[in-house]
């Protein structure tokens, strides 16, 4: 019966020490994976802010006054930089280009250099900045525009080719996109009225530097490390914190420890006091001690001598007498 007691209870320690332990693995695996995925949330918003959309393209629609009334207007096109967000990330450097699609004919040809403007302005039509550059067809010797277009000649008859050229203007190099407001507007005129377009396309490019650069350039390995560091972080300032409750906690039972040894040592403590120290007695206790023991004083009659009358005055004493240091002869 005590042995089968026993097996019992050796199971139930092994069972409990079995649950301790799987319940901490459980925990290990939970709070481990719960830093992986707040890690990776971490680096999901920091790519988010630091990281804006690279490339962006938006047709641009020109418009004129066909009629030349009282003189040709100049093409021009006003359009937002936005389309529910801003296309300009505050704190970038941008390129800002207008690809030019035109035809190879003679009036493009006649025209030559023509200019391109393009102004910014944020909220409120506040002016940020504007450039102006110029832009032509490339030229081509007549003998080689006969031989392009003999060699095209079947692909230009089937309409799978045109003639025409793509001009690329630069405006902005880097154009650097202001915190606040930032640009929301944009105004752009071809200084030519006599210019034939097919069809015009803004490209804005993000000028990435630094660790954006980095971080858009190879994506897959520096999620790896962003991740790893956010992750080795984590895990450090949890170990540090607890470090610090472990030391508070063994410092608060150290001291309850010697707070009950304190309790406990008082009583001896209090006796050891009182037999070092000597015993004094009060100044009372050792007056009485001191002074005369009288049974009685003899009251003699009024007509005695003196020498009589001393001598009846004189107390009786049966303690300890301490005898005055002036007597009169007599009395001595």
């Amino acid at each position: 019966m005590g042995l089968f007691a026993m097996l019992i209870r050796f199971y139930g320690a092994i069972v409990e020490a079995t649950k301790e332990v799987f319940i901490r693995i459980l925990m290990g695996v939970l709070i481990f994976l719960g830093y992986v995925l707040l890690s990776l949330f971490i680096y999901a918003i920091m790519r988010r802010i630091l990281v804006p959309q690279k490339l962006h393209v938006k047709p641009v629609h020109f418009y004129f006054d066909p009629e030349c009334n009282p003189k040709c207007s100049f093409p021009r096109s006003d359009f937002a930089l936005y389309g529910g967000n801003k296309l300009l990330s505050s704190g970038h450097y941008y390129t800002i280009a207008l690809d030019l699609v035109l035809p190879e004919n003679q009036v493009n040809e006649d025209v030559g250099v023509f200019m391109v403007n393009l102004t910014l302005y944020s909220t409120n039509h506040k002016y940020l900045d504007s450039s102006a550059r110029p832009a032509m067809l490339r030229y081509k010797s007549t003998i080689l525009h006969t031989a392009s277009t003999l060699f095209y000649l079947i692909p230009l008859l089937f309409d799978f080719t045109e003639e025409k050229q793509h001009v690329s203007v630069v405006l902005f190099e880097s154009y650097y996109e202001p915190y606040g407001d930032g640009t929301v507007l944009a105004s752009m005129f071809i200084l030519n009225p006599r210019i034939h377009l097919y069809s015009t396309i803004l490209t804005i490019d993000a000028n990435f530097s630094g660790f954006t650069y980095y971080l858009y350039q190879w994506p897959m390995a520096m999620t790896v490390i962003v991740v790893v560091s956010i992750f080795v972080t984590l895990c450090t300032c949890t170990v540090i914190m607890w470090l610090r409750d472990v030391h508070r906690d063994y410092d608060m039972r150290r001291r309850q420890v010697q707070r009950r040894q304190q309790v406990a040592q008082a009583p001896a403590v209090v006796a050891a006091q009182a037999q070092a120290q000597p015993q004094v007695r009060p100044r009372a206790v050792l007056a009485q001690a001191q002074a005369p023991i009288v049974t009685g004083i003899h009251q003699p009659p009024e007509d005695h001598d003196r020498v009589g009358f001393s001598q009846a005055q004189a107390p009786i004493v049966t303690g300890i007498h301490q005898p005055p240091e002036d007597h009169d002869r007599v009395g001595f």
